[in-house]
């Protein structure tokens, strides 16, 4: 899930059922858990719904997507991410959690049709300077849907 959503590590450890809407193939981070201290949409692709899907019958009924090992209520510990990807084979030199952040910025902005304020809102990162953040609200939704499943899409592609 955080190839394919690329959020800080920390949402996806913190990540509740309550947050993620099948109908509308969106999962809406709350404002408390944000960097930025404001809700954040992040659309859904074909491949995350499914995934989320399969990921719903292992939760045992927990809150979180992502639960301990230890206790269905309470989240993944702080190092669980960090240390499946160790067990993978990589170094801290090689790759972090983070990293995924860093991947997906640099693939969109050098393969992807989208406009860097819509890359860089799908990374909840503030665009423009101080004055022009005050006046421009704009959240391209529309477009950071197609730029989500653009995403998955490359990534199913990798994959295979």
């Amino acid at each position: 899930m955080l190839a394919y959503t690329f959020v800080r590590p920390a949402n996806i450890r913190l990540a509740l059922w309550s947050e993620i809407d099948f109908k509308n193939r969106q999962w809406v981070i709350p404002a408390k858990k944000m960097k930025t201290k404001d809700e954040f949409i992040v659309p859904l692709s074909d491949t995350l719904i499914t995934l989320l899907q399969e990921v719903q019958q292992y939760s045992s009924g927990s809150p979180y997507l992502f639960p301990s090992t230890k206790s269905k209520t309470t989240p993944l510990s702080d190092g669980a991410l960090l240390g499946a990807i160790r067990r993978m084979g990589y170094t801290k030199e090689e790759f972090t959690p983070h990293g995924f952040r860093a991947l997906f910025s640099t693939i969109a902005h050098e393969k992807s049709p989208f406009k860097y304020d819509v890359i860089e809102t799908q990374l909840a990162h503030s665009v423009g300077n101080s004055v022009s953040q005050a006046y421009n609200r704009a959240k391209y939704l529309d477009e950071r849907v197609e730029l989500m499943q653009w995403w998955s899409d490359y990534l199913d592609d990798v994959r295979k």
